[in-house]
C-alpha cells in the first residue's frame, strides 16, 4: 500500500511540474511577443517632450535619491536571486509536496462516493489471503510444514489436522483412526481406501511385535523412497498412501501417551503467533492408592505466545483456566484412573481464536 501511495504521489508531483513549466513557457511567450511589437507601443512619453527636458537635470543627483536619504532601501537595479541548482530544487519540492500530500490523504484519507465522512474502516479476518483459508486454519500449520516429510498443500493439511484432531479421543484403533481423518478427502473412494489401508497396515513399519525399532525405520525409508515428495505430483492412490501417512504422523503428534517408562511427554508447536509449549506428566505409583487425597494429581502445563486457554475434560467434568497474556498456564486432575484417556485442548486467542486437541493416554 506504501509503494502504491509514492507511486501516485510522484505521478501527481510530475503533472505539477510539468502544469508549472508549460506555464512558465506561456509567459515567456506572450513576453517575447510583447517585445517584438512596434517600439512606438512601448513609447509611454508624450512626442516631443524629451527635447523639453531639462539637460541641466541630474537624475544621479543625491536631491534625487530619495530612499536613500530617508533611510530607506537604495534604488539601486536589484540584483537577480540566486536559484541554485534547478534538480536539487525541483528535488526539494517533490519531497515538501510529498509530505504535504501524505499528511493530508493520513488526516482526511480518500473514500468511495458511498462512504460517509467519520466512518471507521473495519478489517475482515474471516478470509484468508493465501489459499482460501482462514487465519485461525493457519495457525497450526508451520509446525506440521516443519516436521512433515511430504509437501502438502495447505488445504488438504489443514483439512487433516482438522479432522484428526476431532478423532484423537476415540477408543477406536490407530488405523481407523486413520481412515477417519483421511475419508473427507476422498469421499467417492471409501472401498479404495480402506483396500490401501489395508496394505499399508501389512507393511513392517506397522508391525512393532514383529520388527525391531531399526527395521522399521529402515521399511519406513524404503517406503519414502517409493512416494513422490510432492503431493500434487503423486496419483490418486499415492496421494491416499501420503494421506494416510500423514494422519498417522499427525495423530501421534497429537497423542500424549504416558507410561511407567515415560511419565513425562513435552510437545513444541510452532504455530503463527510463537512456540506452544505443552508438557503433561502423572505418578503411576499413586494410582495404587486408595485415598484419592493423597495421589499425586495428573498434572498439565502449557506456555503461551499469547493470551488463551487450556481445559482438560474428563467423562464427568471439565477443568479450564485461561489467562489474557503470553505465560504458563496449568491445570490439574486428581481423581484420574490408569488406563483412561482423557482430552487436553490449548486455545490461542491472538491473532484469532483456534484450538487443538491433544489426547492424554495414562497408561500402566
Amino acid at each position: 500500500m506504501n509503494s502504491n501511495m509514492n507511486n501516485n504521489l510522484d505521478w501527481l508531483c510530475q503533472e505539477l511540474l510539468a502544469s508549472f513549466a508549460q506555464q512558465s513557457k506561456s509567459e515567456q511567450s506572450s513576453l517575447q511577443q510583447g517585445c517584438d511589437l512596434a517600439p512606438h507601443l512601448w513609447d509611454l512619453s508624450p512626442q516631443g517632450e524629451e527635447d523639453n527636458l531639462d539637460d541641466s537635470c541630474n537624475w544621479e543627483d543625491e536631491a534625487w535619491d530619495v530612499a536613500s536619504s530617508n533611510g530607506g532601501e537604495s534604488a539601486q537595479t536589484p540584483q537577480p536571486f540566486p536559484l541554485g541548482d534547478l534538480p536539487t530544487v525541483q528535488k526539494r519540492f517533490q519531497t515538501l509536496l510529498k509530505q504535504r500530500l501524505y499528511s493530508e490523504m493520513q488526516r482526511n484519507p480518500p473514500r468511495f462516493p458511498w462512504e460517509r465522512e467519520g466512518e471507521a474502516y473495519r478489517v475482515d479476518y474471516s478470509d484468508d489471503l493465501a489459499g482460501g483459508l482462514t487465519r485461525a486454519q493457519q495457525l497450526w500449520l508451520p509446525h506440521l510444514t516443519e516436521v512433515l516429510p511430504v509437501v502438502m498443500p495447505p488445504q488438504v493439511l489443514a483439512k487433516l489436522l482438522e479432522a484428526c484432531s476431532q478423532v484423537i479421543g476415540s477408543v477406536r484403533p490407530q488405523t481407523a483412526k486413520m481412515v477417519n481423518a483421511v475419508q473427507p478427502l476422498f469421499p467417492d473412494y471409501a472401498q479404495t481406501l480402506n483396500e490401501v489401508m489395508g496394505r499399508i497396515r501389512l507393511s513392517p513399519s506397522f508391525c512393532p511385535t514383529r520388527f525391531s525399532t531399526a527395521d522399521q525405520e529402515r521399511q519406513r525409508q524404503k517406503l519414502a523412497a517409493l512416494l513422490p515428495v510432492d503431493y500434487g505430483q503423486a496419483s490418486l492412490e499415492q496421494q491416499m498412501v501420503l494421506s494416510l501417512l500423514v494422519a498417522k504422523e499427525v495423530l501421534d503428534l497429537l497423542a500424549l501417551n504416558l507410561s511407567p517408562r515415560q511419565t513425562q511427554v513435552e510437545r513444541l508447536w510452532m504455530t503463527a503467533s510463537g512456540v506452544v509449549r505443552l508438557a503433561v506428566d502423572y505418578d503411576p505409583l499413586a494410582a495404587q492408592a486408595g485415598d484419592w487425597m493423597s495421589q499425586t494429581p495428573l498434572r498439565a502445563r502449557v506456555q503461551l505466545p499469547g493470551g488463551g486457554t487450556l481445559t482438560l475434560k474428563t467423562a464427568q467434568d471439565t477443568i479450564t483456566t485461561q489467562r489474557q497474556t503470553a505465560g504458563y498456564l496449568s491445570v490439574e486432575l486428581s481423581q484420574w484412573e490408569m488406563g483412561a484417556c482423557y482430552l487436553l485442548t490449548v486455545g490461542l486467542e491472538q491473532p484469532v481464536t483456534s484450538s487443538l486437541k491433544f489426547a492424554i493416554s495414562c497408561q500402566p
